[in-house]
């Protein structure tokens, strides 16, 4: 039927977006979440910005890519995406083994049971244990490589999401390593 055309032409081009977007551990991903916010206007965001984000960014999808993704989603042909749409089907949702995986390692960095971690406690933990990332042990990158892009990802999120008392809640965490996982295949 075309319904189910329609459904598969769609799953088949977000693939190729998230596989544009969902690469650097996060980074392209929150970068592409913080220009959509910095291009909003009451949460929302026109097909040009969104063609001209992808252009900035070099994402090497063509402008009917993003058209034809615009208008399946655009559904009451508003001429407007909502920007919160637009991050949550891009990013996916995290397996449960993953979230719960997740979710164990703050409760074992929050040592003090308090529902929150400092942020710099983070950052100090991360460039401590990057050695471990596999990226270094296969020689692919450096500790300090992997700290950066940690700490830059990390800083955007923060920004992205007004975080801006250096403290982050388990949703929080949640949140931030969902769009991390978005790019773990």
């Amino acid at each position: 039927s075309s319904e189910e055309n329609i459904k598969k032409f769609f799953e088949e081009l977000l693939m190729k977006i998230k596989s544009k977007i969902n690469i650097n551990n996060g980074i392209t991903f929150y970068t592409f979440a913080k220009k959509l916010k910095l291009l909003e206007i009451n949460n929302k965001i026109c097909l040009n910005d969104l063609i001209e984000i992808s252009k900035d960014m070099k994402l090497d999808l063509t402008e009917k890519d993003i058209k034809n993704f615009f208008i399946l989603l655009d559904i009451d042909q508003m001429h407007f995406l909502d920007i919160n749409v637009i991050i949550n089907i891009i990013k996916g949702k995290m397996s449960q083994e993953r979230r719960l995986f997740v979710s164990n390692k703050f409760d074992i960095i929050d040592k003090r049971q308090k529902g929150e971690i400092n942020v710099n406690f983070m950052k100090i933990l991360y460039k401590n244990n990057a050695k471990y990332h596999p990226d270094v042990i296969q020689g692919k990158k450096t500790e300090e490589n992997v700290y950066n892009q940690f700490r830059q990802t990390l800083e955007i999120f923060l920004e992205i999401n007004k975080i801006l008392n250096d403290i982050i809640t388990k949703d929080q965490f949640i949140n931030y390593y969902s769009g991390i996982s978005a790019s773990i295949p």
